[in-house]
């Protein structure tokens, strides 16, 4: 369960927005995925995608790869409350 505390007030304020739910909804079904596939798949601008995905690599959820001059994004794994996120997920059924 989530409970506000110290080092967890990013993580929930970047899940705390529909948009970047939508986003990392799509990043958990597909993988890596490019802004204009997200932006297409969630209907969301692109610019408005940008800067979601921003905020979410500020928080470190999800994580930027650049291959030349595709940038690629996808859920990072790593991330200390990846678990939390994982089950969120599976709660929702997605």
């Amino acid at each position: 369960m989530l409970i506000p505390s110290e080092g967890r007030e990013g993580f929930i304020e970047a899940l705390g927005n529909p948009s970047r739910l939508k986003i990392l909804a799509q990043l958990w079904k597909e993988g890596e995925m490019r802004v204009y596939r997200i932006s297409s798949s969630t209907r969301l601008g692109r610019s408005s995608v940008k800067w979601h995905l921003g905020k979410l690599v500020e928080s470190e959820i999800v994580i930027k790869k650049i291959y030349g001059q595709a940038v690629l994004y996808s859920i990072n794994k790593d991330h200390p409350r990846f678990k939390a996120l994982l089950e969120f997920f599976e709660e929702a059924k997605l």
